[in-house]
C-alpha cells in the first residue's frame, strides 16, 4: 500500500506539471524558449493547417510571458466492469476524483513554475525553480527532490516540454467567444490518443518499475479539446478537455507476478478538465523555497508527500 500511495502521490504532482499551465516547466535548461514540435493535424486541408497553426502559434505566445491559470478536474468512474471483490475498494479509492481536483499556476517562465493542487482534501505543491524541483505536502514544509525521485518529476517537465497542440489533431475554427467580455476566437478538435497516451506513459514510467506497470494498464480511449484563443494577446484564454481512459487492473496484477489475478476486469474512467489562464504578462515572481529535508529515492519522496 505504500509503493501505491506513493505512485498516486507522486503521479499527481507530476502529472500536474504535464497538464497544469498550458505545458508546464521546461526541463530547466535554463533557456526559457518555448518547444516546438511538428504538429499533427490530420485534416489535410488548408483550414485544418491554419488552425493547427494558430492553436500552436497561441500556446507558444503565452509561454513565452508570465500568467496565472486556474483548472478544475471531475471524473466519473464506472467500475461495473472490474471484479466484484474489488470494485467498492476501487470506487471509494476514486470518491475524491468525483470531488474534483483543482490547480492552480503561476508561470513566471518556462523555468520558474509554481503548481497548487487539491485533491480529497488534501493540498500538494510542487515548485520548478531554475532546474531544480521543490515539493510540499501543505505548503509550509518543504523537501528539495533529488536523485530518483527528482527523475520523475525531469520526465514529466521534459515530457511538458512539448507544443500542447501537437497533442491534438483534427483542429478546426470553430466560431467566436468572449472572455471576460473581451472577444476571442475558438477552435475544437480532438486528442492524439496515440501522442497524448505515449506522453502520459512517459511521466508514470518514469516512476520506477511499478509506474511501469500502471502505465501498461492505463489507455487513452478517446479525447476532446475545445480552445479559445484570447483576440488581444494572441494567447490560450481557456482550454477544455475531455478524455475516456481504460484502467486494466488484471494488466497490473500480471505485472506483479499474480497471474490468478489477471481477470480482473478493466475500469473506465472519463475525465472533464477546463483551464482559465489569466494575468497574462503580469507581475509574476515565483520564490525558491526554504527546504528542512532532501529527498532523493521515490519512497522518501513519498513517504514525505504523505506525512
Amino acid at each position: 500500500m505504500r509503493r501505491i500511495a506513493l505512485i498516486t502521490a507522486t503521479a499527481v504532482l507530476g502529472g500536474g506539471v504535464l497538464l497544469a499551465g498550458c505545458g508546464g516547466g521546461s526541463p530547466g535548461n535554463g533557456s526559457g524558449s518555448a518547444t516546438t514540435v511538428p504538429l499533427s493535424a490530420s485534416t489535410g486541408t488548408t483550414a485544418g493547417r491554419d488552425a493547427a497553426t494558430e492553436v500552436s502559434r497561441a500556446y507558444a505566445t503565452l509561454r513565452a510571458t508570465s500568467y496565472v491559470s486556474t483548472g478544475a478536474t471531475t471524473q466519473e468512474v464506472d467500475a461495473s466492469g472490474i471484479d466484484a471483490s474489488l470494485r467498492d475498494q476501487v470506487e471509494e479509492q476514486f470518491a475524491a476524483g468525483r470531488a474534483g481536483l483543482s490547480t492552480r499556476t503561476r508561470f513566471e517562465s518556462p523555468d520558474r513554475v509554481e503548481i497548487t493542487q487539491a485533491v480529497g482534501g488534501r493540498e500538494q505543491e510542487v515548485v520548478l525553480y531554475d532546474g531544480e524541483v521543490f515539493v510540499s505536502p501543505d505548503g509550509a514544509k518543504w523537501a528539495r527532490v533529488t536523485g530518483d525521485a527528482a527523475d520523475a518529476f525531469s520526465q514529466a517537465s521534459a515530457v511538458a516540454g512539448l507544443d500542447p497542440a501537437s497533442l491534438f489533431t483534427d483542429l478546426r475554427l470553430d466560431g467566436t467567444a468572449t472572455i471576460d467580455g473581451a472577444p476571442a476566437t475558438r477552435y475544437s478538435g480532438l486528442v492524439d490518443t496515440a501522442a497524448a497516451g505515449q506522453a502520459v506513459q512517459s511521466v508514470i514510467g518514469g516512476l520506477g518499475d511499478l509506474g511501469t506497470a500502471v502505465g501498461d494498464a492505463v489507455t487513452l480511449r478517446s479525447g476532446t479539446v475545445e480552445l479559445q484563443v484570447a483576440d488581444a494577446t494572441g494567447t490560450v484564454a481557456r482550454q477544455d478537455i475531455t478524455m475516456e481512459i481504460t484502467f486494466d487492473f488484471g494488466a497490473l496484477a500480471r505485472a506483479a507476478g499474480q497471474d490468478d489475478a489477471a481477470g480482473l476486469g478493466t475500469m473506465v474512467i472519463t475525465s472533464a478538465a477546463t483551464e482559465r489562464i489569466t494575468d497574462v504578462g503580469g507581475d509574476v515572481v515565483v520564490e525558491k523555497p526554504t527546504a528542512s529535508t532532501t529527498v532523493s529515492s521515490l519512497v522518501d519522496l513519498g513517504e514525505f508527500l504523505t506525512s
